[in-house]
């Protein structure tokens, strides 16, 4: 069987989003063979540095949002994809997000045979009503156009798949359907236990995140209201989040953007800190600081989707009061190594992609009977 890829190839995973890809991707492949997986490219705008570039590109997406067009699929692209339908026949079209869910009613009249199986990174209902009380109402076409193509891909495709029971329910509140499948957050393990370090020095804490609102607010209210009350260093790491530094760096608190080596932070680190307060989905930086064996101290929104027992794993911290009350206990009781094995047999339980495959396999293949 033949498969259309709507969305793109990550060339390095420099976010949460391009990890469930490149996931999903490597799920596909094992499933449909490398050979039958074809790619449609839609735009990006990543690494336009020039101030000029980045106003262009606001004015085009504010354009194309008012089309209900997102997520870098446009008329051009529309185009580009009926003509590819028309010539190549696939069995089924893989929509990597669902912001770009107009694509299924296209493939329904292009390529009437063919079926569609349409990706939630989010809910966009709830997602994007967010980010437009984050970063404010000149964002309101974006949050219509999104809406409008999650619409569009719940009426028209015939597999709809989440990330976890909080999506499939919203999806059940806003437009009366559940999901087919809940297939969760996972990382093809990568984990190397010669590089786990004794416990020394001071105490580390370290926060990982690209810079996006959600990640910005939380990280922001953390250094404001945790840092100055514990004796410990929090190192931050993201694409992005550089341009955070002079807001946030102080004492002891480390800021640094994209990195070649994201491993090295995670071994170093006695704690991964979470105070993620909105968004959607799963938070992908929780299943990979249980790959590491992390101690991890979150909120409830930055392990939903996940089923730890909250005391082994570390600790919910909803208020400054928590964490800090946290981070004093680990440090009074502090492990001879950086590492909580229990953590790391959570993910290897449930987050591995390994043990996803034929929950994937069975999607395609109970829609081929």
């Amino acid at each position: 069987m033949k498969v259309l890829f709507v969305g793109n190839k990550p060339e390095k995973i420099t976010c949460g989003g391009d990890q469930v890809n490149a996931r999903n991707i490597s799920l596909l492949e094992s499933v449909f063979g490398t050979e039958n997986l074809v790619f449609f490219p839609l735009g990006s705008f990543a690494g336009d540095s020039d101030p000029r570039g980045r106003i262009a590109r606001k004015i085009k997406s504010l354009l194309r949002s008012m089309m209900f067009y997102a997520g870098g699929f446009d008329p051009s692209r529309e185009r580009m994809l009926k003509d590819l339908l028309s010539e190549t026949h696939f069995d089924w079209v893989f929509v990597s997000d669902v912001v770009t869910g107009r694509v299924v009613p296209l493939v329904k009249k292009a390529a009437p045979g063919t079926k569609t199986a349409v990706f939630f990174h989010n809910v966009m209902r709830l997602y994007a009503g967010e980010y437009v009380r984050s970063c404010g109402p000149s964002h309101f076409p974006f949050y219509f156009a999104a809406c409008r193509n999650e619409s569009l891909a719940v009426k028209h495709s015939e597999k709809l798949i989440v990330l976890n029971a909080r999506e499939s329910s919203l999806l059940e509140k806003f437009y009366k359907r559940k999901a087919d499948l809940e297939l969760p957050i996972s990382y093809r393990d990568r984990f190397d236990s010669s590089r786990v370090e004794k416990s020394k020095g001071d105490i580390t804490l370290l926060f990982v995140g690209i810079n996006f609102f959600a990640n910005a607010e939380g990280i922001r209210w953390f250094v404001s209201n945790v840092m100055p009350r514990v004796s410990a260093k929090l190192v931050i790491v993201g694409s992005g989040m550089d341009q955070l530094s002079e807001e946030l760096t102080r004492g002891n608190v480390e800021v640094n953007g994209f990195v070649d080596d994201l491993d090295a932070f995670y071994y170093r680190a006695d704690i991964m800190v979470l105070p993620i307060f909105s968004g959607g989905g799963m938070k992908t930086k929780t299943a990979e600081g249980m790959m590491f064996g992390k101690t991890i101290f979150g909120t409830a929104e930055s392990f939903i989707g996940y089923d730890p027992d909250f005391a082994r794993t570390g600790a919910l911290c909803e208020t400054a009061d928590q964490f800090v009350s946290a981070i004093e206990t680990f440090t009074a009781h502090r492990p001879k190594k950086k590492f909580n094995s229990y953590s790391r047999e959570h993910f290897l339980a449930h987050y591995e992609s390994g043990s996803l495959l034929e929950k994937f396999r069975s999607l395609f293949t109970e829609a081929g009977r």
